[in-house]
């Protein structure tokens, strides 16, 4: 049992190694999560704007890894151009905008709150 555990680890962090090695974009994220990090200590947030706005940003990595997922599965099943693929995964992309957006919103909404002294 905690062998298969283990091994589930493993792999996770295999997935996660691939990811940040084949994505841009996960590299991107991860950095910004990062930065977010030292706005968390700059601005001296509270935990429950810190575990909300490292959510949002863990939350858009986690759709990257799905979208990532979805076109590298697609790729495989369809390797020549397919506007049923492609519209597909226009939609993956879209989920990890709107994603964005919502974190970026929360984080400009929090930081701003700080900013501003309100």
């Amino acid at each position: 049992m905690l062998r298969k555990i283990l091994q589930s680890f493993v792999h996770a962090s295999r997935g996660l190694r691939a990811a940040w090695q084949d994505g841009w974009n996960c590299r991107i994220q991860s950095i910004a999560a990062m930065f977010l990090l030292g706005l968390i200590w700059y601005f001296q947030l509270s935990v429950v704007e810190a575990v909300l706005l490292l959510g949002a940003a863990l939350f858009v990595i986690f759709a990257e890894l799905m979208n990532t997922a979805i076109e590298r599965t697609l790729d495989l099943v369809e390797a020549e151009y397919h506007p049923g693929v492609g519209r597909i995964k226009d939609i993956a992309a879209g989920g990890v905008f709107i994603a964005s957006i919502t974190a970026l919103i929360a984080g400009l909404m929090v930081i701003f709150r700080h900013v501003s002294g309100l």
